[in-house]
């Protein structure tokens, strides 16, 4: 019998709004590509589900891969109240500056800055449009629009990094349905979201990504940034990408999905990891990703799970993926 690992889960989180005229649903993500929120596990997670598929299927061909890899360190941060009002000052935001024992924000009517010291992560948001209306859907701009205006806030405001790369479109919809549940609109704002890369290879996981939220009047109501700096710090053999699917296959299954027949393999590539935003982190290692759908009877769960690369480097414990 063969062995199979999948993990992931992509969650639609939706917020019960009441309105006058029936109901709204706001679908905090639906994307294309990971979704924000999506926790992907991987090998040497402890407390994974042990849910072992029967059947494994690999949808794609093993990469070709280095005998060493950089293992690169992390950067420590700094931040520091004039960075924050510096900051705030870009954005034209006026408040006066709080602290905690975890960040940094700042609060001028609907505006809210908030900075993590521990990765220097930027929350902003604009409280009063960050939910869509049907005026936003009459002025939305269109994709390509929403990637210009995107680019030109982060470089305006000092926030774009030299190696950003856009990665993609995804959509922040408000469903207005009446009380039997019939969908009557759609209203939506639009997230442009940037990744990027370290020695040629994709960053993985939530914690090095940009997204900006585009309302429909072309204004930006919403900013994440999480950008970690690094530095090299020590070549590394890698396992062989055959060893790493084995190890991949070894592995109990790390999703919601229980008794799960089959697991189909649709990817699998080097990256790097990258912690949360809200976790200490201190390098950058190398991981292989696998991408793939469970499936069991007619039900499918997409997965995002990963394979330490360098296990002489040591390895990865990631949290355990809530159902």
């Amino acid at each position: 019998m063969k062995k199979k690992i999948a993990a992931g889960l992509v969650a639609i989180a939706l917020v019960a709004i009441a309105v006058s005229a029936g109901v709204a649903t706001y679908v905090l993500e639906s994307s294309t590509s990971e979704p924000e929120g999506t926790l992907p596990s991987i090998s040497n997670i402890k407390g994974a589900s042990h849910n072992t598929p029967e059947e494994f299927v690999l949808n794609t061909s093993l990469p070709s891969v280095p005998d060493k890899l950089m293992v690169y360190k992390v950067v420590e941060r700094n931040v520091t109240r004039e960075e924050i009002a510096a900051l705030a000052e870009r954005l034209g935001m006026n408040g006066s500056i709080r602290e905690t024992y975890r960040r940094f924000f700042v609060k001028d009517g609907p505006y809210h800055l908030g900075v993590l010291k521990v990765s220097g992560r930027i929350s902003y948001i604009d409280e009063s449009r960050v939910t869509p209306t049907e005026k936003d859907q009459e002025n939305l701009p269109s994709d390509e629009e929403a990637i210009e205006i995107a680019k030109e806030f982060l470089n305006e405001k000092g926030l774009m990094p030299e190696n950003a790369k856009f990665s993609g479109i995804s959509y922040r919809p408000v469903l207005m349905h009446t009380k039997e549940g019939e969908i009557t609109k759609t209203f939506k704002h639009i997230t442009v979201r940037f990744g990027r890369e370290i020695n040629g290879l994709p960053v993985v996981f939530g914690g090095s990504r940009i997204a900006v939220q585009v309302g429909g009047y072309g204004d930006v109501v919403q900013l994440f940034l999480v950008w970690r700096e690094y530095e090299p710090y020590r070549e590394y053999p890698i396992i062989t990408s055959e060893e790493a699917f084995e190890a991949f296959k070894r592995e109990n299954l790390n999703i919601c999905m229980r008794n799960v027949s089959t697991a189909t393999i649709n990817k699998m590539y080097l990256a790097y990891y990258s912690e949360v935003p809200g976790d200490k982190q201190t390098h950058f290692q190398p991981v292989y990703a696998f991408e793939g759908v469970a499936e069991r009877d007619n039900e499918t769960e997409e997965f995002w799970q990963y394979v330490v690369a360098a296990p002489e480097f040591g390895g990865i414990e990631f949290p355990k993926l809530k159902c």
